[in-house]
């Protein structure tokens, strides 16, 4: 019966086993001991009557065989960790010694074998020991068997110490790390103010169970007097990274990587001494009294490492080179040519002298050729063996410059930890598990599927042999932007349950393929009157994403996606009129172009040339409606381009971004919003200590009606700034200066709407030994004749020190000067300070005087102030 044994990383070209060792065993159903002993020890009965039908070296590769050679080799050498590793009544030692018994694996020492079936045997169960070996036996069922010894094999050659030997499943059962509490009260005394008191709690918490670690955190914000009143915001997530560097740093404690990514094997040295071997068997059948040492003068020609490593043009060269055979051949030709015309007239004497000669050429000539035959027989068979001289020495010189990177790669801690460490069903779970979060939480996957602030709800993805399942349920609530102001119909979002679930293949950012489907309801809050606004319905969603790698970094996703939509009716005037309440899946596929949303997305790195872009275009028919995204536009055709282009070495860059998006907020299509984004922006830094910069952005919403095109809002800012820092006058400083002008048009405005703006900013840091001093001044310059804003002046000088070495303190005068609306000077204090090494204390107080009365008093309040206190319990 053949039985295997697997060292199995990545699917991989076969030059490449030098790094993933693949040990193939087999052999014969034979044994030192008796039938009946055996039966004591084997759960199932091994009849010998079934052969092996290969033997192990006929099996393996040689460079295979050298491998598993090599780690038997050094397990036998290296001194035992255990002094009595202890006795096991498992079968698989009787097979190991019988069924294996003619493999390598049978040179393994009595002592290392004991100690190995004692590292196997505690750390993952000799349960799963006879199990795996009970179907072998019953069933023949080496796949089990080759696999799991293999990969044991491998962790057992890499252990660190005798702690390898009982590797606890997990630390602690339960461990906590609290990373604070913190509580702030503010008070803001200006006029009419919503809420003069703001209350705020946050608190956050790293708890693990059975090491799986999660994060907790809580948030509140609220007015009035009672804290905790109200938006309690709780979210619990799994931290994957936290996990997968836990998961590493064990690996680490107890294994080799070195040894574990077989790193340490030389199998250049084994692939130079095979082809030595090789070369001087094919070499030595062409000695001859014309060539008395082959394989010499070869060697006086071209040495192994260049044999190796050169193609056969490259090796012919060397052997026979062109400028010394090409003459060699003219001569041959000539001498034939004498003998065939002059043969006749010539000597005997003379005429056998130079037939010869001509044998002797041609004979060398002949030699050379069988020889560089020979060389490609031999280079031949080394590649059929999988032994690529120039693949292996590349592999080999990188192997330890790509040991740390590879080690960071989760796919190859985590095919670490299923092989070398022992888990319980709830690791074993959370190791496919790639998020999970509870509570409230932003779920962003893409446009189509779920991008929202999901409260109440749960999230769970997972990715097992490159097939993602993800799933959640939760409630959204779409704010109501400015693109629903016109919708004065019941396609306003209110409050909505979702559900969803995904399937699909590959990982995120790769060749990838997404099947989501959604389901929401929405509940009108008043049943006893109609309200179009929020009118209760049930919505389905089908989505397909397509994700393509494209060139070295660049990819193209595309998403395709259907939705349907069932009204309820909230009325009661009589059980005639009632709709009813059907699912929207029996719709689904109805009004296909009015339900219908495509989107394509194109970005891609252009290395060579120093340019990134991100191109896309998206489709939402007017009826299309999507739970899991309230934001998803209804009725709109968008397409967005962003450009970016380094220069001199990325020393600066020049970046274009453009975002057109058409609403269509009527039933027949004609009133739209056209809404258009754009900006410009360019950067250079000159020297370490001098950077400028420049930029365009401008904001544009047009209203079109059948009667024509309507500027709703428009804003327009051109800006250029600049950065300096270092010593001016001997002073060390770092300032920043910024000039600009914006435009403001908005028909909803007074007067005209219309507003220009000349902006002028400046902000500059001094260090002064235990000080830093800090001045700024922001001025604004309206140039319109009708004043929307006004002009404005705000200054600041303020200074920054410590106090009894533990209290933080920054203190300020400010100047505010509107000569529209109010005239201000204040001072600006804040105070932070450490109790008792775990309490932060945060004091701030900005406190103002009116020069003149204001016009707008809920604009320019008096008084601001701000208590926090942030706590750390360790």
């Amino acid at each position: 019966m053949p039985c295997k044994i697997m060292f199995l990383r990545q699917a991989t070209p076969l030059w490449s086993l030098a790094f993933t060792a693949v040990l193939s065993l087999c052999g014969p159903v034979a044994s030192a001991q008796s039938s009946d002993t055996r039966q004591d020890t084997l759960p199932g009965k091994l009849k010998p009557e079934m052969p092996a039908k290969k033997m192990l070296n006929e099996a393996l590769s040689e460079i295979e065989l050298h491998k598993y050679n090599n780690i038997v080799e050094s397990i036998n050498k290296r001194t035992p960790f255990l002094k009595q590793p202890g006795t096991y009544d498992s079968a698989l030692t009787d097979i190991m010694h019988t069924t294996l018994g003619r493999s390598p694996f049978a040179g393994m020492k009595d002592s290392v074998m004991g100690e190995f079936m004692h590292y196997v045997g505690n750390n993952f169960g000799k349960e799963r020991l006879n199990k795996i070996v009970k179907s072998f036996s019953a069933a023949g069922d080496s796949g089990s068997l080759q696999q799991f010894i293999g990969k044991k094999l491998k962790g057992f050659y890499a252990i660190k110490g005798k702690e390898a030997f009982h590797i606890p499943s997990f630390d602690n059962l339960v461990g906590n790390d609290f990373n604070g509490a913190r509580y702030s009260v503010i008070r803001d005394n200006a006029t009419a103010a919503p809420s003069p008191w703001i209350h705020q709690w946050q608190v956050a918490d790293d708890l693990r169970i059975m090491d799986i670690p999660f994060h907790i955190e809580f948030s509140n914000l609220s007015d009035g007097a009672l804290p905790l009143r109200y938006n309690n915001l709780l979210k619990l997530s799994f931290d994957k990274d936290a996990f997968r560097q836990g998961v590493k740093k064990k690996l680490d404690k107890y294994y080799d990587l070195e040894k574990y990514l077989l790193n340490d094997i030389d199998m250049l040295s084994y692939v130079k001494k095979h082809f030595e071997q090789e070369l001087s068997t094919q070499v030595v059948g062409l000695k001859s009294s014309l060539l008395a040492d082959p394989k010499a003068m070869l060697l006086s020609k071209i040495s192994y490492d260049e044999l190796l490593k050169l193609d056969m043009d490259q090796v012919k060269e060397k052997i026979m080179p062109a400028a010394q055979i090409q003459p060699l051949r003219d001569q041959l030709a000539a001498y034939e040519e004498v003998i065939t015309k002059q043969g006749k007239a010539m000597l005997p004497a003379q005429k056998d002298s130079l037939q010869q000669l001509i044998n002797n050429r041609a004979g060398h000539l002949a030699s050379l050729e069988q020889m560089v035959a020979k060389v490609g027989e031999a280079k031949s068979k080394l590649s059929a063996s999988g032994l690529n001289a120039n693949d292996i020495t590349r592999l080999q010189q990188s192997a330890n410059a790509q040991t740390l990177k590879k080690w960071q790669q989760p796919a190859t801690i985590k095919e670490a930890a299923e092989n070398l460490l022992p888990q319980n069903g709830f690791q074993r779970f959370f190791k496919d598990i790639t998020a999970l979060n509870a509570g409230t939480f932003g779920a962003n996957m893409s446009e189509r599927t779920v991008t929202a602030l999901l409260s109440g709800g749960l999230q769970m993805e997972a990715l097992k042999k490159n097939n993602l399942l993800s799933g959640g349920f939760g409630k959204i609530k779409d704010a109501g932007f400015l693109k629903d102001a016109g919708l004065q119909n019941s396609l306003f979002s209110p409050a909505v349950s979702m559900q969803y679930a995904q399937f699909g293949k590959g990982v995120t950012g790769n060749n990838s393929t997404r099947i989501t489907v959604m389901n929401g309801n929405t509940f009108s809050p008043n049943t006893l009157h109609y309200q179009a606004q929020a009118m209760a319905r049930n919505m389905f969603v089908g989505t397909i994403s397509k994700t393509i790698k494209v060139r070295k970094s660049g990819t193209v996703e595309a998403e395709l996606s259907k939705s349907a939509t069932q009204f309820r009716n909230t009325g009661s005037i009589s059980p005639d009129q009632a709709m009813e309440h059907k699912s929207a899946l029996y719709s689904y596929a109805d009004d296909l172009l009015q339900t219908l949303s495509v989107g394509v997305r194109y970005q891609d790195d252009w290395d060579k040339i120093n340019l990134s872009h991100n191109a896309h275009i998206a489709y939402a028919g007017f009826g299309y409606n999507n739970p899991g995204n309230p934001s998803a536009s209804r009725g709109s055709l968008q397409y967005d381009l962003q450009l970016r282009k380094y220069v001199e070495k990325r020393k600066g860059f020049v970046q274009v971004q453009m975002a057109n998006r058409n609403y269509n907020y009527s039933a027949d299509g004609e009133q739209r919003w056209k809404n258009l984004q754009l900006n410009l922006q360019a950067r250079y830094r000159f020297t370490r200590n001098i950077t400028l910069g420049a930029r365009l952005n401008q904001y544009q919403l047009v209203r079109k009606t059948p009667a024509g095109k309507q500027k709703m809002y428009v804003s327009r800012k051109i800006a250029a700034d600049g950065q300096l820092s270092g010593d001016i006058a001997g002073i060390s400083q770092r300032s920043i200066v910024s000039l600009g002008f914006q435009q403001f048009d908005n028909i909803l405005m007074q007067h005209s709407g219309n507003s220009n703006l000349l902006l002028l900013q400046w902000v500059t840091t001094v260090p002064l030994q235990k000080l830093q001093a800090t001045a700024s001044i922001f001025y604004n310059k309206e140039l319109t004749e009708n004043k929307l804003i006004g002009d404005q002046l705000n200054g600041e000088l303020g200074i920054g020190y410590n106090l009894l070495k533990t209290v933080m303190v920054n203190s300020s005068l400010t100047w505010l000067d509107n000569k529209m609306a109010a005239r201000q000077i204040g001072t600006r204090q804040s105070i932070n300070t450490i109790f008792f090494k775990n309490c932060i204390v945060g004091l701030y107080i900005d406190w103002r005087k009116d020069l003149v009365t204001p016009v707008n008093p809920y604009l320019y309040g008096n008084f601001r102030g701000e208590l926090s206190v942030h706590y750390l319990i360790k």
